[in-house]
Formats: C-alpha cells, sequence, structure tokens
C-alpha cells in the first residue's frame, strides 16, 4: 500500500497516512482543520513535495484510493486551479472558488476590474507509474556487497600482517634476550592486536556509517548506482546509519547462528566433542562420514539462515531483514 506524508499547518512533516485518509483529511475545514491551502504531500516515486490541491497530487490520490477525479467528488478552484472536494467550491463570479482563495481572487479582481479564469477548464491527467523508483535486487546488492567486503578484506590483511609480525618480532627479541620469554604478552603484541582489531572492527564500522551517513552509499553501492534511503525517501543521518549497520550485525548474527547450531549440536549428539582432539588420521570411516554430512547439513542451513539478506529478491521493496528493522530502501539512481 502506498503511503503518503504531509506538511501540517505549522509547516511540520507527518504522516505516514493512506490516499484515503489524505482525501478524507481534505474534506475537514476550519482553522483546526489539518490541512490549508499550503499543504504539501510526499510519497515514493515523487521527485519533490508537491502541492497537496495540485492537480497532479489529487489525481494521484484519486488513482491510489481506486478511483478517479469525479468519483472521488473533487472540482477544479477557479481562481487557483486546485482540486478541492466539490462541496467546498463557492459560486463568485460566475467561478467555483475555494474559501481559501476567495480573498485573493476578489484582490485580482479589485485590481485588475476583470475576472481572469485562471484554473484550466479540464483536469489533466497524470498517472503514478510502477518505474518512479527503482529498488536495487539481490545481485545488485551481492555485487555491491562484494566490492565492499574486497576493500575491507585488504584492509584486514594489513592488519593481521602487523599482529603477526609482532608476535613473530617478540619472539625473535625474547629468544636473544636473557631469561626467555617474558611473563605476559609484550607491548608489541599487544599493540599489533589492538591493530588488527581496529582493522577488523573499527574500519567497517566506520566505513559503513560515515559512507552511508555523508553521501548515502559505501563505495560498493556507489559502483553500482544504488544509494541508501529511509522510507519516506529522505537520506540517512548517521545515527540512522549506524542504527542501519547495528541490524546488519544482528542479522549476520542470526544467519550465523542456525548452522552453528547444526554443526556443533551434531558433533555432541553423535561422536562427542572429543573427537576435535583427533587427528585426521585418527579419524574412523563412520566419524569422518559424519563430520561431513554436518558440515553439508550446515551449509544448507546457512542458505536458509541466509534469508534475512536474501528475503530482499522477494520483497517488492527489495528490502533485506535490516533494512526492516532500520526502516531503510536501497534505491537505483541510475
Amino acid at each position: 500500500m502506498r503511503v503518503y506524508y504531509y506538511t501540517t499547518r505549522g509547516r511540520q512533516q507527518a504522516g505516514p497516512i493512506s490516499a484515503d485518509e489524505v482525501l478524507a483529511l481534505s474534506r475537514e475545514m476550519g482553522p483546526d482543520a489539518p490541512f490549508d491551502h499550503a499543504t504539501e504531500i510526499w510519497r515514493e516515486g515523487y521527485g519533490a513535495w508537491v502541492p497537496l490541491h495540485s492537480p497532479q497530487a489529487m489525481e494521484d490520490l484519486a488513482l491510489v484510493a481506486g478511483g478517479a477525479i469525479q468519483s472521488a467528488g473533487l472540482g477544479v478552484c477557479g481562481h487557483s486551479g486546485g482540486l478541492y472536494p466539490q462541496d467546498q467550491l463557492i459560486e463568485s463570479s460566475g467561478r467555483r472558488i475555494h474559501p481559501d482563495w476567495l480573498q485573493a481572487a476578489a484582490q485580482q479582481q479589485l485590481e485588475t476590474g476583470v475576472n481572469i479564469p485562471t484554473a484550466p477548464t479540464q483536469v489533466q491527467t497524470w498517472a503514478p507509474t510502477t518505474d518512479e523508483v527503482r529498488y536495487a535486487g539481490f545481485w545488485w546488492r551481492l555485487l555491491a556487497y562484494f566490492i565492499d567486503a574486497s576493500i575491507l578484506g585488504v584492509v584486514n590483511m594489513i592488519g593481521y600482517f602487523v599482529f603477526l609480525a609482532s608476535v613473530f618480532g617478540s619472539i625473535s627479541i625474547s629468544s636473544l634476550s636473557e631469561g626467555g620469554v617474558n611473563d605476559g604478552p609484550p607491548m608489541g603484541v599487544i599493540i599489533g592486536f589492538i591493530v588488527y582489531a581496529f582493522s577488523a572492527i573499527g574500519v567497517p564500522l566506520f566505513y559503513f556509517v560515515w559512507m552511508v551517513g555523508k553521501y548515502q552509499a559505501t563505495l560498493g553501492k556507489l559502483a553500482i548506482g544504488a544509494k541508501v534511503v529511509r522510507a519516506n525517501g529522505e537520506r540517512l543521518g548517521y545515527g540512522r546509519a549506524f542504527l542501519r549497520y547495528f541490524c546488519w550485525g544482528v542479522s549476520y548474527f542470526l544467519a550465523s547462528l542456525l548452522p552453528l547450531i547444526v554443526f556443533y549440536g551434531g558433533i555432541g549428539m553423535t561422536t562427542g566433542f572429543e573427537i576435535f582432539e583427533k587427528s585426521s588420521d585418527e579419524l574412523s570411516s563412520e566419524e569422518g562420514l559424519t563430520i561431513f554430512l554436518l558440515v553439508v547439513g550446515a551449509m544448507f542451513s546457512f542458505l536458509i539462515s541466509a534469508g534475512v539478506f536474501w528475503c530482499c529478491g522477494l520483497d517488492k521493496e527489495k528490502r533485506t531483514l535490516h533494512d526492516r528493522m532500520a526502516s531503510t530502501r536501497v534505491i537505483k539512481t541510475r
């Protein structure tokens, strides 16, 4: 169902509401009515906010609500050209004008001495098309993730090599020093581990949050021509970008949990965990077959649990689980 956002009399954004609700609220009049002549609406597919009573918006609302302008009881204001409920239009100088525009129409006639009809005689039909918003599907998003993972993989590999170098360096120094290896890890190893941990955890966190918050896309998404937006089409702030990354981490944890349960649970119920203490030469044919079947089962279960990601291929708006949790969408820009 299409949903709409609107601006109130105080020019504050509100919503979402359905097309039927917008049409119902537009019929309310008086100082307490939620809409006025300056109210604007927006939905996915609009390039920008549009005046509520413009032919474009009202025709769209009527079509989405399941009817046409006439069946929705809408008429053209003879001064502004906007569409309003027929029972709100008032006869004035041979024209049907909405009360919001009576003063402006009278002022125009006073200044010019001529009753100028500014409204079109017919409503131009504007129908929404299905290709207004193109969402990035599963394969596009998988390609973008592969690009991002490759970039982050290089950074992580550098951090890992720094950690290995610190370990081997400390071993070499300890073997040459008197007294052998000191108690506790050397400072060089601690620093190397911190560098590795930062490359594995800190860099991806900064990369995804900063890129999405500033550019609406990671390098992978920029490469495929896609960007991340909120459900109402607005850009994400850094807070929402962090929430989306956190939700992605939750999704990844859920996707990984089932294969681990299948594999280690199967090991515990069949051969026992002491099997990990055996070398490959010490395994019997039955134990080897059991491990093989459990690995296959874990891989198959991962394909199922990874549905938190590939479910975007089945969703109309191509949303993954973390998109739903963070209320975001990934749309194509070219």
